[in-house]
């Protein structure tokens, strides 16, 4: 089911079985508890997964995250820990093979990435 919060991203809650689909995501590295306490990492897995499955994680993550391109630029603000966003900014470099920078809370993409990622 899809709410609507009113100005703010849409959010996608299971209807059924969400305990499970919590427990998933829990082991899969997906943080648990509230968010201000958290000292937040890109999932280790991603270290050694395939090309594709990294591409397809940023790709998931971008969607929920970022939002439409200004001037064939991507970026978003995130409320977590600097090493956190650095890795992330990293592993999106990585993938797209092309610049992706930090400045205080906001990941950027150059054109290059989000052209890279199909973005445009």
């Amino acid at each position: 089911m899809i709410n609507d919060r009113d100005g703010r991203a849409d959010e996608a809650r299971p209807t059924e079985h969400g305990t499970i689909l919590g427990r998933v995501l829990a082991c899969l590295g997906a943080p648990v508890g509230p968010k201000a306490q958290q000292q937040l990492t890109v999932p280790g897995y991603l270290a050694d997964a395939s090309d594709e499955t990294r591409e397809s994680w940023v790709l998931c993550y971008l969607e929920n995250r970022a939002i439409e391109p200004v001037n064939e630029i991507v970026r978003f603000r995130e409320e977590r820990n600097d090493g956190y966003l650095r890795d992330l900014s990293a592993l999106i470099a990585d993938v797209s093979d092309s610049d992706v920078s930090v400045s205080e809370k906001n990941v950027i993409l150059s054109t290059a990435a989000t052209e890279s990622l199909g973005f445009v």
